[in-house]
């Protein structure tokens, strides 16, 4: 079985407790929606912590990293190997979804840190400003803000690019990696040290707008 499969399976006394549990009212109120997906999110954290890694097999630090008008957060997973010298390893970063407004660095945290100790790469999870109080362009330029970031500060996150510099994320994070690896392939910036691959999960891609009819 995958070490993901539980991504996939809900407990049955879970699925009969949440069946009685009538949905809620629908809301245009931003605040009170970001309140309901953290709090679904807090729950499935709190229900998958088992399947955390030992603390001891990765070191989790936060930095922040300036940006326009301010700064962001970025949450830095490095695996921590016993026996010998630590050595440098391949980089990830990560852009989480939320349609833009909701969201943050709790949401992909387990797959994360599973990834970190499992595959052996150092994680960067990125904390992009939410809309509508931060409207777009801002969360993909605080995104390429981090990127950029982590390029230039691979001592600090035990990353050699050489061994792999991928960028990863699920519906809008999709959006943002995708458009993460188009713009590194043409700034003079990333020369020398370009991004190796892209995992879009769900990505929002394309617009329904531009789909043609045949």
């Amino acid at each position: 079985m995958s070490q993901y499969a539980h991504l996939s399976i809900v407990d049955p006394e879970f699925a009969k407790a949440a069946a009685n549990v009538p949905p809620p009212e629908p809301t245009d109120d931003i605040q009170l929606r970001r309140e309901r997906f953290n709090g679904l999110i807090k729950m499935l954290n709190e229900r998958d912590k088992a399947l955390l890694p030992p603390e001891s097999e990765l070191r989790v630090e936060e930095h922040k990293v300036p940006v326009d008008g301010g700064q962001i957060t970025v949450r830095c997973m490095i695996p921590t190997p016993t026996g010998g010298s630590p050595g440098t390893f391949p980089f990830l970063v990560n852009y989480h979804g939320g349609g833009y407004f909701v969201g943050g660095l709790e949401v992909d945290t387990i797959s994360l840190q599973q990834a970190c100790v499992e595959q052996q790469v150092s994680v960067m999870d990125v904390d992009y400003r939410l809309s509508p109080e931060f409207p777009w362009p801002i969360p993909h330029n605080d995104s390429y803000a981090a990127l950029k970031w982590a390029a230039e500060n691979t001592t600090l996150l035990s990353a050699d690019l050489s061994k792999g510099f991928v960028v990863r994320g699920t519906s809008s994070g999709g959006n943002l990696a995708a458009s993460m690896a188009l713009h590194t392939r043409d700034d003079p910036f990333f020369q020398g040290r370009p991004l190796t691959g892209q995992i879009l999960q769900i990505p929002a891609v394309v617009s329904p707008h531009n789909i043609p009819e045949k």
